[in-house]
């Protein structure tokens, strides 16, 4: 059986995502994604909060810098990409990324331009964001409805 790298987040976005593009033009997103985890602790249920930085490329960026915001709750598809290198002193040093494919915005804390009819974009209010990317193979994500 071939192997599967796979990881699904649904969180909160810790604040607005970092976009920037690399001078050959490939735009990349940074996010941070909060995931609640509940459990019992002698008898009495704790939550804790655990933090997961993201990265997205191209057309997953581009969504992420046009819809995401802070307290957005989003769904992300992902894969894990380690890495490992040397630093100047000769340690090694070893390292795994979150990549995302896919993200899709489940609900949103302000309304923004997804459609048309949507009225004031700076009214506050919870909303369902009905909007999926899919990153092709090729790093040029389209936008496709649920």
């Amino acid at each position: 059986m071939n192997g599967m790298n796979r990881v699904i987040l649904i969180g909160h976005i810790g604040q607005d995502p970092e976009v920037r593009a690399t001078t050959s033009g490939k735009r990349i997103a940074k996010v941070s994604i909060a995931t609640s985890n509940g459990r019992k602790v002698d008898g009495n249920w704790v939550e804790s909060t655990d933090w997961h930085r993201a990265t997205a490329f191209d057309g997953t960026a581009d969504f992420l810098a046009r819809f995401a915001r802070k307290g957005d709750l989003i769904a992300v598809d992902c894969a894990l990409r380690p890495h490992k290198w040397d630093d100047s002193a000769g340690k090694t040093h070893h390292e795994v990324s979150i990549v995302i494919d896919r993200v899709a915005a489940l609900h949103s804390r302000t309304r923004r331009d997804v459609g048309a009819g949507l009225g004031d974009p700076t009214e506050p209010r919870t909303q369902v964001l009905p909007i999926e990317v899919d990153a092709s193979p090729d790093g040029h994500g389209e936008a496709l409805p649920f």
